[in-house]
């Protein structure tokens, strides 16, 4: 029957949902007897993570106090960019010696955020990528930056397909940009693209940008982004000045096989899925049973 067909995949569903990698997840019937399964990936708030929201605000309010050499005129700057430089330090001090932290940065513009996140990470081993649109715009980085440790620099227009630009996918554990206001979902989605499975985006408005902070907070998330810190709150007095620091979680990838060894453990054999497909977006089931409706990862 069915119901019964249903009950059974939303038993399938909840076995897998319980799996901490797995944030979503859809079964359905291949055939008769078939079971398959569409998962899509968790992005857990850990207690590190509420350690540095905390953190963020006692910096936040000490930049705004004290003046600082953060390369940025007035408290709205120093704000932004003492946050932002404290996120990606704390990510950086996290992953400890897993390798090279590979930080890319779009629209890096003159640099201003660039200087301030470099000696951030002096402490760790990083490959620190500054992008721009034209060359024009990247020889002025050239200059600035040529001869720092770490920094490299390539062409990288948001604004268009990234893969097709040379740009392999999931291949950045951070991704930087400047200005979100001329940050539209597409280049948000664009931008998750170069983010590692639980790497960070972390964007910065050292200026006003015309945006409200929900507007902000709204597209990250359809673009797929957990949001892990966004300054400054509601009510504080330097919202109304144009700074804002978002950071937000890339999805982990569950392992499909360690999945089904999981699901084995859980289910009776005939619903253990036969196959379990990671997709970036898990939307729901259709009613007859059929598939999900799931944008591929």
């Amino acid at each position: 029957m069915i119901s019964d067909r249903r009950a059974a995949l939303r038993r399938v569903e909840a076995a897998l949902g319980g799996h901490p990698s797995v944030g979503a997840a859809v079964a359905a019937y291949e055939g008769e007897r078939t079971v398959v399964a569409y998962v899509q990936g968790a992005t857990p708030v850990t207690k590190a993570d509420l350690r540095l929201a905390e953190a963020a605000r006692e910096i936040a309010a000490k930049a705004v106090r004290e003046p600082g050499e953060t390369g940025s005129s007035g408290p709205v700057g120093r704000y932004a960019l003492a946050v932002a430089a404290a996120a990606v330090a704390d990510f950086a001090r996290r992953r400890g010696r897993a390798g090279a932290l590979r930080v890319l940065e779009a629209r890096a513009g003159e640099g201003e955020v660039t200087a301030v996140l470099v000696p951030a990470l002096s402490a760790y081993e990083a490959e620190y990528l500054c992008t721009e649109a034209t060359e024009s715009c990247l020889a002025v980085l050239r200059r600035r930056f040529a001869g720092r440790p770490g920094v490299g620099f390539g062409l990288l227009d948001v604004e268009e397909d990234v893969r097709g630009q040379g740009y392999a996918p999931h291949s950045h554990h951070l991704v930087v940009v400047s200005g979100p206001d001329r940050c539209s979902g597409p280049v948000l989605a664009r931008l998750r693209e170069l983010v590692a499975p639980g790497g960070w985006l972390v964007s910065v408005a050292t200026s006003a940008d015309g945006r409200g902070r929900a507007e902000w907070l709204e597209r990250a998330a359809g673009a797929g982004f957990a949001p892990l810190l966004s300054l400054p709150d509601e009510g504080d007095p330097v919202a109304g000045l144009g700074a804002h620091v978002f950071v937000g979680r890339s999805p982990v990838r569950p392992n499909a096989r360690h999945l089904i060894e999981y699901a084995a453990r859980r289910l009776p054999p005939e619903l253990v899925p036969a196959s379990i497909h990671v997709v970036d977006r898990v939307e729901g089931r259709e009613e007859n049973g059929g598939g999900p409706d799931a944008g591929q990862g």
